[in-house]
């Protein structure tokens, strides 16, 4: 195993904290960047290095880099706006760090895009991931590209808390449409796999959950954990797209997390894990079982 540290950029968010435990777990020094050390306190208790750092402060990073041997690059701005938003974070403050970590000598980049990031898609924060998978294969560094589906964990914090509470779901469309859903603790197992295996090197790799669900298949599993029913309120995608619009004037992030809303609601997308599971066995974390551990702390 290598000595030197191992960077984690974007450490105290939901795939970031996993991607620590798994190293820590693993034997790995880590050494954690974020703007906000205070969130991090959990994170230095359990003997993780902390840095003050930003994607978008070069200085910062420089700082961060010095002396890792691997960067997992985990951070991003979906909802963020202004100085902390996509373009600032995802577009430029991405371009910078990539030219760091030359610098740096760093032996190891792992950035983590996501299964619907595309030169096309309609919402800005995944085309920008995809131009920066793209700069990463072209960077000359050893890279690995993990693109992750939907986060389950992010679908208990933005669905899964309203509805513990006694909420409405609000379903997108008809709600029928299929796509894959992923735990974190799944997609940080094979972040830290890329560090260690060779075969992992200079490969984009596909990470998805068990199965596709639709959203009426998710709000079934939740009401099967909470057992109780769940009112559902279907709202047409047009009505979802100009409330993105009239958000976004106020709010660019969130604007753009709902037009991903409506997005989602007219195409889906399957990941066929079985080449990789093929190659490296692992047992999948099942959606029921991450909103009954997340129900269970309520």
């Amino acid at each position: 195993m290598n000595d030197k540290p191992v960077l984690v950029i974007g450490a105290t968010g939901h795939l970031g904290r996993a991607v620590v435990a798994n190293l820590l777990q693993s034997g790995h020094t880590v050494r954690a960047a974020t703007r906000d050390p205070e969130q991090a306190g959990d994170l230095a208790d359990g003997g993780v290095e902390i840095v003050r750092a930003d994607l978008t402060d070069r200085v910062s990073m420089e700082r961060a880099c010095l002396g890792v041997g691997s960067v997992i690059a985990a951070a991003h701005a979906l909802t963020g706006r202004g100085k902390n938003g996509t373009q600032a974070v995802d577009d430029q403050g991405h371009r910078r760090l990539i030219d760091v970590v030359r610098e740096a000598g760093v032996e190891h980049l792992v950035y983590v895009s996501t299964s619907i990031s595309t030169p096309d898609y309609p919402v800005d924060f995944f085309r920008i991931k995809y131009a920066t998978e793209e700069r990463v294969r072209a960077s000359g560094l050893s890279y690995t590209v993990v693109r992750g589906a939907a986060f389950m964990e992010s679908n208990v914090t933005y669905v899964g808390q309203g509805l513990f509470s006694g909420g409405k779901a609000m379903i997108a469309g008809r709600g029928d449409v299929p796509s894959n859903y992923v735990s974190v603790r799944d997609v940080a197992h094979f972040i830290a796999l890329a560090l260690s295996e060779p075969g992992l090197k200079n490969r984009t790799v596909e990470v998805g959950g068990p199965a596709e669900l639709t959203l009426n298949d998710v709000i079934d599993v939740y009401e099967g954990v909470i057992g109780r029913p769940i009112k559902r309120t279907q709202v047409p995608i047009p009505v979802l797209r100009i409330m993105a619009a009239m958000i976004g004037i106020v709010h660019p992030g969130q604007g753009r997390l709902l037009r991903l809303v409506a997005e989602s609601g007219r195409r889906g997308f399957a990941v066929d894990m079985a080449p990789l599971l093929s190659e490296y066995p692992h047992d999948l974390t099942t959606f029921e079982q991450v909103i009954a551990e997340s129900f269970a702390r309520q």
